[in-house]
């Protein structure tokens, strides 16, 4: 599907001089590449916003888990998207290819996404502050880059600030082993609590 949309987005803009063929060569090559290859065969600079927020999305979500890609990984962003389509239809367990998944699986997902989100979000606003004229679809472009370890960038990367470029590695080093991986080994552990309180109910929404 990204390959589609890909397609369709440039194909009047950066593949309008290549053949029909060479453009859906070109499309599945970039559609594949944000997951953590970071190659190109189209200058990425030179690619229209809509086709960037897709790689965008395409760079956060990542690679498979057990590969060296980065990002929330895709099981990650299938199980909430599963999650979310089971909640909706009334089941109080998630349900797919007759099995059944625990909610404590879609709880550390939400979290790996919620702090995949807090990581990429901190990493953006330090280098809007630092590099104000970049621009902020190309920095948040490499930020998201960063965060899937995929490399791609619309060419301000050498640019880039000594502190900004620090944000960039960090951001690559969480997005690589993993923010929930990453905030367990830095957070402080407490000891569980033999107290329990009364359960309350809070409106959502």
């Amino acid at each position: 599907s990204a390959t589609i949309v890909f397609f369709l987005l440039e194909r009047g803009h950066i593949l309008s001089g290549l053949s029909t063929t060479e453009k859906w060569i070109a499309a599945f090559f970039q559609a594949i590449t944000p997951r953590t290859a970071g190659f190109n065969t189209v200058s990425t600079g030179a690619l229209r916003y809509p086709t960037l927020f897709l790689l965008g999305i395409l760079m956060f979500i990542g690679a498979s888990p057990g590969s060296t890609g980065g990002g929330i990984k895709t099981t990650t962003f299938g199980i909430i998207i599963l999650g979310i389509i089971n909640r909706l239809r009334g089941h109080e367990e998630i349900k797919v290819f007759n099995r059944t998944i625990p909610w404590y699986v879609m709880q550390q997902a939400a979290m790996v996404m919620f702090l995949g989100l807090t990581v990429v979000s901190l990493g953006l606003f330090g280098l809007l502050i630092l590099e104000p004229d970049k621009g902020f679809i190309n920095l948040l472009f490499e930020q998201l880059s960063a965060f899937g370890t995929v490399g791609l960038s619309t060419g301000i990367t050498p640019n880039l600030s000594t502190g900004a470029k620090l944000i960039i590695i960090v951001t690559m080093l969480v997005g690589r082993i993993g923010p929930l991986t990453f905030l367990t080994a830095i957070a402080f552990r407490m000891r569980k609590s033999r107290v329990g309180f009364p359960k309350e109910d809070i409106l959502i929404g």
